[in-house]
């Protein structure tokens, strides 16, 4: 046992002493207030190049406004026509059973979609609004509550 006891000495004494450790003094981490973002704001105009340039800050462009508002137009009248469309699919809340299948519904879903989201875009644009004010609203749904009743009431009953 003591030719192990020397021999981890002799060990210890080829390496220097480590110098003594100094504690420093760290920040707080409640002086330190992170600067995020808003969820509201638009990040569009932050451009980042390759790998070798740095972020380049630009304004946001009218063709990315644009692209936003009809992006939250298609995404609105989608979810409205699909609320609609379950009534007739599952037969619930006053409606008829009139959707049989998912992939018929799938299928009226998406082209009720298109059909009126471009309707009521065209619309818009025609009665000299700009793109940017375009928003989903009340007398749109009402429109396109219409329309498709109006075509679900000549379709035949499901049988159960």
């Amino acid at each position: 046992m003591q030719s192990e006891s020397k021999a981890s000495t002799a060990r210890e004494s080829k390496f220097p002493p480590h110098p003594p450790v100094k504690a420093e003094s760290k920040p707080d981490v409640k002086d330190v207030k992170p600067v995020l973002p808003k969820p509201s704001e638009d990040l569009s105009f932050l451009v980042v190049k390759g790998p070798d340039s740095d972020a380049e800050l630009r304004p946001p462009s009218p063709t990315a406004a644009k692209k936003a508002v009809i992006k939250q137009l298609y995404i609105s009248v989608t979810e409205f026509v699909k609320r609609c469309l379950n009534g007739y699919f599952y037969g619930k809340g006053g409606y008829p059973k009139k959707i049989e299948a998912r992939d018929e519904y799938t299928e009226l879903a998406r082209r009720f979609s298109h059909n009126f989201r471009n309707q009521e875009k065209a619309a818009f644009v025609a009665a000299g609004g700009k793109i940017e004010d375009l928003k989903f609203n009340a007398a749109m749904e009402e429109r396109i509550k219409a329309a498709i009743d109006a075509h679900m009431e000549g379709q035949p009953l499901v049988q159960e």
